[in-house]
């Protein structure tokens, strides 16, 4: 469904700072109360003059498809442009001022690296059913919709009712074919810690997201994070 970006500026306040429930290096996400009361997460994808269209239209497409247990659910998207005019030192510019949103259910109960590490309240029997339901859907995605996430961690992890796991931001996630599990790009995005190694060089694959599922797995086991910072680089 699409959505408007004055409804969008409604329901978040003009996306005001009270309203921030997350913020990455990419995007930061509000949270917002639809007309009819629905409460939704909305990321609001940055650098809104450079935005790549395609990475843009590969996120909706991937977040509509994969509707799961173990996902959240797709509300809606907002696709917006503006033409803007500047004088520039006597020179007329040009430009498209683009905004980019995305819109999901909204969860309350926070990401998993709030409930691990030194002041995590999860019992042994609450981590295992969180893993189970991370692993079942990492399984949706690689063997159903042929997807790699491409950045699994503790805070891509957003805890839902009785414990129920919940992934999203699809930002650095591919598609592949049947009969292929993996890729290259000259696109490397990810966050240090969690990538696997080969991701640095550009080389993605379902492989990629087990390893990212193992640092996840030992966190949430020994209580101690392993989180490090986001990386975007050209090679």
């Amino acid at each position: 469904m699409s959505l408007t970006l004055p409804l969008l500026r409604h329901i978040t306040n003009n996306f005001s700072d009270e309203s921030v429930i997350g913020s990455g290096g990419f995007s930061t996400v509000y949270l917002g109360v639809l007309p009819s009361g629905l409460h939704i997460a909305v990321k609001k994808i940055a650098n809104k003059h450079t935005i790549d269209e395609s990475a843009f239209q590969n996120e909706v497409f991937i977040t509509m498809k994969v509707a799961h247990k173990n996902t959240l659910r797709f509300i809606g998207y907002c696709s917006h442009t503006e033409a803007k005019h500047f004088e520039v030192n006597g020179q007329h510019v040009f430009a498209e001022d683009r905004e980019r949103l995305i819109c999901v259910e909204y969860v309350p109960n926070g990401t998993l690296d709030t409930r691990v590490g030194e002041y995590g309240e999860l019992d042994w029997n609450q981590r295992y059913q969180i893993l189970k339901g991370i692993c079942q859907g990492l399984c949706h995605l690689h063997e159903t919709l042929h997807v790699v996430h491409g950045d699994i961690k503790p805070s891509n992890i957003l805890i839902g009712d009785n414990h129920v796991p919940k992934f999203f931001d699809f930002g650095m996630s591919r598609s592949f074919d049947d009969g292929e599990t993996s890729g290259y790009t000259k696109d490397v995005k990810g966050t240090i810690g969690y990538m696997a190694p080969e991701m640095i060089e550009g080389h993605w694959s379902t492989k990629s997201d087990i390893y990212s599922l193992g640092i996840m797995i030992t966190e949430l086991l020994t209580g101690k994070k392993g989180c490090g910072p986001s990386v975007e680089q050209g090679t």
